[in-house]
């Protein structure tokens, strides 16, 4: 029979093995945690790509022709793109082009938003005022604004009249005439009627011929409308065709706004 080793060597046997590999676990974790300690880090981090880092700051202008030029980039190379995408629509033209334009619209994107934090902020940089979004402050508006213009017309009809240019038997004349004369029964505003064919107007009979005064005003066409101060002679235009009274109404209130004619004696 052959000699073999005795049982009781066994257990002695293996507890060296282990005290082996643990050894050389040890030495090992040693070593790394030695390299780990003396580059400065200990414990686990999430690092950004110091590259990727240093190119986002590198991209954040600091004046606008910095920004200027980044803008002017970034279309050129979207067009590039877009190009190349129409061109050869293959599945990588068309993902590099869409990631592009992905880009731009999440900077018009994050603007915006910043822009609606700014004006809640400082609201008077905005013209929230002015110009309410809600249905309530939209009706305040047009009442606010109707009375504006009630106002103006009364003053300025004390001033000026309304002058039609306009050919006699021409339908969109006639309308035009009867324009005038609803405008008139509104405002109580002189209207008076020049005839460039030298034909009357149903509505208004009475009128005077053109006698160089389209030319005065730079009227060139039936019918046109003007406001026009009597004494000064001073003529504005209000609107041409056979627009309604609230277009006419809304035209006068313009020049008025314009010109400052309500300021004018």
């Amino acid at each position: 029979m052959k000699n073999r080793p005795s049982r009781c060597f066994s257990p002695c046997f293996n507890a060296l093995k282990i005290c082996f590999i643990a050894s050389f676990l040890c030495k090992g974790a040693l070593l790394f945690g030695g390299f780990y300690e003396e580059s400065g880090n200990q414990g686990f981090y999430f690092f950004e790509d110091p590259k990727e880092l240093e190119k986002s700051q590198k991209e954040k202008p600091k004046t606008p022709e910095e920004a200027a030029d980044i803008m002017a980039q970034q279309r050129e190379e979207l067009y590039k793109l877009r190009c190349l995408a129409i061109l050869s629509p293959s599945k990588e033209n068309m993902i590099r082009y869409i990631e592009e334009q992905n880009k731009i619209l999440s900077l018009s994107e994050n603007f915006a938003k910043e822009w609606q934090y700014l004006l809640l902020d400082l609201p008077g940089l905005g013209d929230g005022f002015a110009n309410p979004l809600a249905a309530s402050g939209i009706e305040v508006r047009k009442k606010l604004e109707e009375a504006n213009k009630k106002s103006a017309l009364d003053l300025l009809g004390e001033k000026y009249f309304l002058l039609l240019f306009a050919n006699g038997g021409d339908p969109y004349s006639e309308q035009a005439g009867k324009i005038a004369k609803q405008f008139a029964s509104v405002t109580d505003w002189e209207i008076r009627t020049v005839s460039m064919n030298g034909l009357s107007l149903q509505d208004f009979p009475d009128f005077e011929k053109d006698k160089g005064l389209s030319q005065k005003y730079g009227v060139k066409n039936a019918p046109t409308f003007l406001i026009v101060n009597p004494e000064t002679k001073e003529g504005f235009h209000v609107g041409v065709g056979a627009l309604s009274v609230v277009d006419l109404i809304d035209n006068i209130y313009k020049q008025a706004k314009r010109h400052l004619l309500e300021e004018k004696e």
